[in-house]
């Protein structure tokens, strides 16, 4: 009988072992996937950033506003379908309205209708803000 009492607790701590391993590996495997899906975020909103951010900066030529507009109106077409939507917004400053053709101030959900065209012989600036979701929600334009 004795033996057989020492049997069941030997099997019993064998079987505890088993579940705490297994409850281990569980945790670590779902610790694994959060970390690969916040990867996976961030790196989505990179390379959706990069399309605004790369026309950016101080001393950009007309062409390239017109780019950065492109960019932007291509962007806010794709969301329409999207379950979640990041759309950009666009602000002209006062100082170069006169010389840009079309909409000045245009919400990112609006559908706009004319995006601004700007004059190759003026340097810009463009500057951007991004959402608490590190999205680029807003784009500044103003004369250099």
């Amino acid at each position: 009988m004795e033996n057989a009492s020492k049997a069941l607790i030997i099997a019993g701590a064998i079987l505890l072992a088993i579940v705490l391993v297994s409850l281990g590996v569980l945790v670590i495997n779902n610790a694994r996937k959060d970390i690969d899906n916040q990867t996976i975020d961030q790196a989505s909103i990179e390379a959706f950033n990069s399309k605004i951010t790369v026309f950016c900066g101080n001393d950009k030529t007309g062409t390239e506003m017109n780019n950065l507009i492109s960019a932007i109106s291509s962007s806010n077409g794709s969301q329409l379908n999207k379950a979640e939507k990041h759309y950009i917004s666009i602000k002209v400053d006062a100082s170069v309205s006169a010389s840009v053709t079309g909409d000045t101030d245009i919400t990112g959900e609006a559908e706009a209708t004319s995006y601004p065209i700007f004059d190759n012989t003026i340097k810009y600036k463009a500057t951007y803000k991004t959402g608490k979701d590190g999205y680029v929600n807003y784009v500044g334009i103003s004369k250099k």
